[in-house]
């Protein structure tokens, strides 16, 4: 089973004026996040002693190039060319400054937290769709990051695009979430290879999906073949790339671990390479984080398409890159990150649920026991 719905959700659309409501608090918690993300783009552009996020330079180095010119160092890159053509093109729009760069991010950002709020409500409700969003929205973490003007702060909102769209094909069969499903593998492929490997765990998610018939499984995958397609054009590159090329050469590995990874993206600074912590917050927090993980254990349940989606998606890539000495860093997988804040807000509304019940249940004891003391 993938799709779960809370009691909320049904419950809160029969209010009046609901959706007009939600869209107004859902414009107003995009603002604030846009304004936190823009905020600290502009506080961070060349100023020293504030350490830059890597690889924007060569971000602007190439979208400064002419088109030829781009295309031949892409070439030598590990990415595709998307993501510096659309900043590019951007740039004839707007200054190419790295504060412009990061604003294109920040963009794309504001629409994966819009994805991000449609997907969390639709697997788990209204409640723990405002909890993902809000976490995301103002995450330290998640804020630096939301910025960075490389190609992995686009990506979580075109695997969001994926992931809404699957399952809204799976749960309702509308040929436009297949078309929209189709759209997202593509951006997503184009934008950074590692959709390749998030390729391989949606995959599997998909096959053991249990709320569907098998024919609409199968007429899902297929999505994932068209955006594979459009890297024909790029596999002797990529080849090369991954034979001879930077991401083969672990100068600038950075330790991963999932569990640290999440950890991070709620409780993480806004620095470039978050280390192993250490201290009185560390340790509140990671036993807060250990906590609210665990509560969401039960009521996820056999749900394992999701399990999939979210303890494969990071751990395939880290496993891959330690066995074959591949560059890899948390930034890698931000596209991760969307699948782990549904869980999370789902979490911290059960929490939230056994507390308000706990509470209820303790007053009503009271109650009873102050009439038979009476």
């Amino acid at each position: 089973m993938f799709v779960v719905v809370s009691n909320d959700h049904a419950a809160a659309d029969d209010k009046p004026n609901l959706p007009a409501r939600r869209a107004i608090l859902l414009g107003l918690i995009l603002l604030a996040a846009f304004g936190l993300r823009a905020a600290d783009a502009w506080y961070r552009v060349d100023i020293p002693g504030i350490r830059a996020a890597p690889d924007e330079g060569y971000s602007l180095i190439l979208a400064r190039s002419s088109w030829n010119e781009l295309i031949r160092q892409t070439a030598a890159d590990t990415h595709p060319p998307f993501y510096y053509m659309l900043l590019k093109a951007w740039f004839i729009l707007v200054p190419d400054t790295q504060f412009m760069a990061r604003l294109l991010s920040t963009l794309f950002s504001m629409g994966a937290l819009a994805y991000l709020f449609a997907f969390t409500r639709r697997l788990f409700g209204e409640r723990a769709a405002w909890i993902a969003l809000v976490c995301a929205a103002v995450a330290p973490y998640q804020v630096y990051w939301g910025h960075l003007a490389r190609m992995h702060a686009l990506q979580p909102l075109f695997i969001l695009m994926i992931l809404h769209h699957t399952v809204g094909w799976l749960s309702d069969r509308r040929p436009r979430d297949r078309v929209l499903c189709t759209v997202g593998w593509i951006l997503a492929i184009q934008t950074n290879y590692m959709a390749l490997t998030f390729g391989l765990v949606w995959g599997l998610a998909v096959l053991v999906w249990t709320d569907a018939p098998w024919r609409h499984r199968l007429t899902i995958l297929p999505t994932g073949l068209v955006g594979l397609l459009t890297m024909i054009p790029w596999l002797a590159v990529l080849a090369q790339q991954m034979d001879e090329g930077p991401a083969n050469r672990g100068f600038f590995q950075q330790t991963v671990s999932p569990i640290y990874f999440y950890y991070h993206s709620l409780f993480g600074s806004m620095e470039p390479w978050a280390g192993p912590g250490s201290g009185v917050f560390f340790y509140v927090t990671l036993t807060l984080f250990t906590g609210v993980f665990a509560a969401g254990i039960k009521p996820l349940g056999r749900r394992w398409s999701l399990w999939i989606l979210l303890l494969l998606s990071p751990t395939i890539p880290i496993i891959t890159a330690k066995l074959s000495g591949y560059t890899l860093a948390e930034r890698h997988l931000l596209y991760c990150l969307p699948v782990f804040m549904a869980y999370w807000g789902m979490a911290v509304t059960e929490v939230v649920e056994k507390g308000r019940g706990f509470v209820r249940n303790r007053s009503q004891s009271s109650i009873v026991d102050h009439q038979e003391g009476g």
